[in-house]
């Protein structure tokens, strides 16, 4: 990568869905309790292949879980994943809304409206420039 390129500040991009209803992602919590060592508590977002609209700013998404499979999912007495695994594929680009939205978004300082407010939608027909 050239300085050039190392340099280029990133652009922020705001994802919902297209309907506004909020999404769940796919993850895991683990705790883990060692013989002399304080717990640890982990988690992780579970990723998958970016969709059509994604691909175009990376190449992986968050699963972003039906709300159908919610229950599914955070079942505590599944013993036996396999049947998840199926849940793990790209969300429908037309059920997602990207746009770019302002820098101001990078901080935590800023905590307006402004920082959402859309400045470019991203389609299929108009990847990122």
């Amino acid at each position: 990568m050239s300085g050039k390129e190392a340099s280029k500040p990133k652009r922020p991009f705001y994802i919902k869905r297209s309907d506004g209803r909020p999404f769940g992602l796919a993850g895991l919590r683990e705790r883990w309790e060692g013989p002399r060592v304080e717990p640890i508590e982990s988690c992780t977002v579970i990723t998958t292949d970016a969709n059509e609209v994604l691909r175009t700013l990376h190449d992986r998404m968050p699963v972003i879980l039906p709300e159908e499979a919610y229950e599914q999912w955070l079942d505590p007495n599944r013993e036996e994943g396999a049947e998840l695994c199926g849940l793990l594929r790209p969300f429908p680009p037309n059920r997602l809304t990207v746009y770019e939205v302002s820098p101001l978004v990078n901080s935590p300082r800023n905590d307006s409206p402004e920082c959402i407010a859309p400045r470019r939608q991203l389609t299929l027909d108009s990847p990122p420039t």
